[in-house]
């Protein structure tokens, strides 16, 4: 996955990127931030044969699951980047209506993998 911010990305990066895409004929998926969903999913639209739109959602919301809802509504294909935090694990029955929906939605989900905690170090296993 390649982390495209629409906003924070210089265009000529992005054009690299897309420039790389069509060279090896490959595909990339795109993670959007919940504030530039419009521009995110335009720019998958604008290139969709290179791009596969997920939404980096907050798994914390106590609104997730209209997000959810939301971004597939617009078009975004999965789910991206998602943070487990405050020593939870992804296995937390807190999170079970996310997995639940996604797997409803039939949108994949990438959680983080990496010990990431905002602050915070997650209980050893």
């Amino acid at each position: 996955m390649i982390r495209i911010s629409i906003t924070e990305q210089p265009m000529n990066v992005k054009n690299c990127l897309l420039r790389f895409f069509t060279k090896h004929k490959a595909m990339g998926c795109i993670l959007v931030n919940m504030e530039d969903l419009e521009r995110g999913i335009k720019f998958a639209a604008d290139h969709p044969d290179l791009t596969i739109p997920y939404a980096a959602i907050d798994i914390e919301s106590s609104t997730v699951t209209d997000e959810i809802r939301k971004v597939k509504e617009m078009g975004f294909k999965g789910l991206g980047e998602l943070f487990a935090i405050n020593g939870f694990n992804y296995d937390n029955p807190k999170y079970d209506s996310i997995w639940i929906l996604a797997e409803e939605l039939k949108m994949p989900i990438l959680p983080h993998t990496e010990i990431h905690a905002k602050g915070s170090v997650p209980t050893p296993y």
